[in-house]
């Protein structure tokens, strides 16, 4: 274990039944593989040293229930420090954290947090409080775990979107298509009136080629054909007149 810049300290020699004092040892590391050969120490206090960053391997450190890291440097705690799953009391007192990983959701046997003297985002600031007593980290502790498993939770669904996203097919790739029933009905009513349109012109190329002209229907069929396109004429020549009159 360093101190300062050397090595001697015995862990066994701090243990006190299930209490394990390393505060003002000068640590600048964590002695982790030594904490985890003593897994009776549940309550661990490494306040008042000289801690920048925690290991990864100290989220192994599962048995811990009491975690006291208060007056080191710290600038950020392990992404995985929510593997710590056993921590009911943890001090944060005057280090350097800004921010908590959202893994910190998972503590969910945390009952008391103290954060004060850190220079927190205002957002995570304000959640935590004071924490001048008693009743007021137990508070923190609760509104925080609630703050950070909104985090986790906006994170996650912002997750599955992305997820979604990249399954589908983009946007602009190609415009949208309509609903398949839509398209069938669209596509009889042009069969219908299609069909339509050709019998009309059947019957009518039969009342005026052949000597059908001269029956009744085939009468009244080419007698409203010339009424159509004499109707078409005169709106052809209305169409003129007012051009030229609006030229003029």
């Amino acid at each position: 274990m360093s101190r300062g810049g050397g090595k001697g300290l015995s862990l066994k020699d701090k243990l006190d039944g299930n209490e394990l004092d390393l505060s003002l040892c000068d640590l600048n590391e964590v002695p982790v593989r030594e904490l985890a050969a003593l897994p009776k120490a549940t309550v661990l206090d490494l306040s008042c040293n000289n801690l920048v960053s925690l290991p990864s391997d100290f989220c192994s450190l599962m048995h811990l229930v009491k975690l006291d890291l208060s007056k080191n440097r710290l600038q950020q705690l392990p992404l995985d420090f929510g593997r710590l799953v056993n921590l009911q009391h943890l001090d944060l007192l005057n280090n350097r954290l800004v921010t908590l990983p959202v893994s910190f959701a998972q503590l969910k046997n945390l009952k008391w947090l103290d954060l004060k003297d850190n220079p927190l985002d205002p957002v995570l600031a304000k959640v935590a409080g004071d924490c001048l007593d008693e009743k007021q980290c137990k508070q923190a502790a609760v509104k925080v775990l609630q703050h950070m498993k909104a985090i986790q939770s906006e994170q996650d669904r912002q997750r599955q979107r992305k997820l979604q996203a990249e399954r589908e097919p983009t946007s602009g790739s190609r415009p949208p298509q309509p609903p398949r029933h839509k398209r069938s009905w669209s596509r009889s009513v042009l069969r219908v009136l299609l069909f339509a349109l050709l019998c009309v012109l059947c019957a009518l190329a039969a009342c005026k080629l052949t000597e059908l002209q001269r029956q009744p229907l085939c009468i009244s069929v080419n007698a409203l054909y010339e009424d159509v396109l004499a109707a078409l004429q005169n709106h052809k020549t209305l169409q003129n007149m007012l051009q030229q009159n609006s030229q003029q």
